[in-house]
């Protein structure tokens, strides 16, 4: 999976209290996190710290608890050197023997990745991987408190707060979500936060009519190219009118992976 700002999947492609203190050894030489800076939004684009527009390619982590083996600093530091990713998605799974039950193992595999891509200098999303956010606030909450201490200073670092809502109501359910999550970042971070949408994160137009206030926030989109092709290129052109949108997660086979 692609990321692209824009990221991609393994199923397809990725276009004050005291914290804990972690240890990272900042790449030196010139690197996409040294060219840019810190990412923030202008307008409908999301830009680098002087406001020129950037382009991230890279990829998406599969599942954590079903692929953990590629949830490695060496996995990082490959993709970096030999695909040249300026950006890796780090999907930490939530359901399905993810966070919920084995939290301490599934963050672990988050710092991991979120370390190793600060080594090499590289942006890194860290995405709460779930489908029923609204559920799950209170581990939501925890989780992002964390991050947002630990990582919040680091410009590498994208925080993707719902990964694919799905029939849920944008502005009853998923909105508001995103509006309490975003309150316990940004007494930490003012980093970029890419908003899940509804419908799989493809209603972006839908969430453009009736935005999240706050700064430097985009929305996002996931496209599989087999199976969404025109409908959804259409949605991104009416909801960059007003918001900026990122695809955390892309393709060019069906959404189902095949």
């Amino acid at each position: 999976t692609g990321t692209e700002a824009t990221t991609s999947s393994t199923s397809g492609s990725t276009s004050t209290t005291s914290a804990p203190t972690t240890t990272v050894s900042v790449e030196t030489s010139t690197s996409v996190v040294k060219k840019y800076g810190f990412l923030k939004v202008v307008g409908n684009q999301v830009t680098d710290e002087s406001g020129a527009p950037v382009r991230l390619r890279g990829m998406s982590l599969f599942w954590s608890q079903w692929k953990p083996q590629f949830w490695t600093k060496g996995t990082t530091e490959w993709l970096q050197k030999d695909w040249g990713v300026t950006l890796i998605r780090a999907a930490m799974a939530v359901e399905e023997g993810g966070y919920l039950t084995n939290e301490e193992a599934e963050l672990k595999k988050v710092k991991t990745v979120v370390d190793a891509a600060i080594d090499v200098g590289i942006y890194v999303i860290i995405d709460w991987h779930d489908h029923h956010a609204e559920k799950h606030e209170k581990e939501a909450t925890k989780f992002f408190r964390e991050m947002a201490k630990e990582y919040g200073e680091f410009p590498n670092v994208i925080f993707e707060i719902y990964n694919e809502p799905l029939k849920q109501d944008w502005s009853q359910t998923i909105k508001p979500y995103h509006e309490r999550i975003l309150k316990v970042i940004r007494k930490y971070s003012s980093n970029l936060i890419v908003l899940g949408t509804r419908t799989w994160s493809q209603d972006v137009d839908e969430a453009a009519q009736d935005p999240v206030q706050g700064e430097n926030l985009a929305y996002t989109i996931h496209f599989y190219a087999n199976t969404h092709m025109q409908e959804l290129r259409d949605k991104v052109t009416k909801a960059v009118q007003s918001v900026a949108v990122f695809a955390t997660e892309w393709g060019t086979c069906d959404a189902d992976g095949e």
